[in-house]
């Protein structure tokens, strides 16, 4: 954000930052699938139908964002990206109790 918000180092200067926050992506997206499905048993296809419609959504809704707040500068598309990574803390920090135990083992123990 800082960066964008400055203009210092241009392109090259956005570009690292963008593609580390981009690619991380590819290691959450499948994970936090994997674990919000692990428990649905025989509900797993709505609930897989639900889960890439919300991503979906919010993905068009930040597009949308960026779109109108388009100003010629990358700011825009920083601001957002940060504001989702805060509410994604949020969702985390205040939907999920503090202290509680995973539900689903992220080891599976061998027999």
């Amino acid at each position: 954000m800082a960066v964008a918000a400055t203009r210092i180092g241009g392109l090259a200067a956005i570009l690292p930052p963008l593609f580390c926050t981009i690619a991380s992506l590819g290691f959450i997206f499948p994970n936090s699938t994997a674990l919000a499905l692990a428990e649905q048993g025989r509900r797993a296809g709505t609930a897989a139908a639900l889960f890439g419609t919300l991503q979906y959504s919010v993905a068009a809704s930040s597009s949308a964002c960026v779109a109108w707040l388009h100003d010629g500068t990358p700011r825009p598309m920083a601001a957002v990206i940060a504001v989702c990574g805060v509410l994604a803390w949020c969702a985390r920090r205040f939907v999920v109790p503090a202290g509680s135990a995973p539900r689903v083992s992220l080891v599976e123990p061998l027999d």
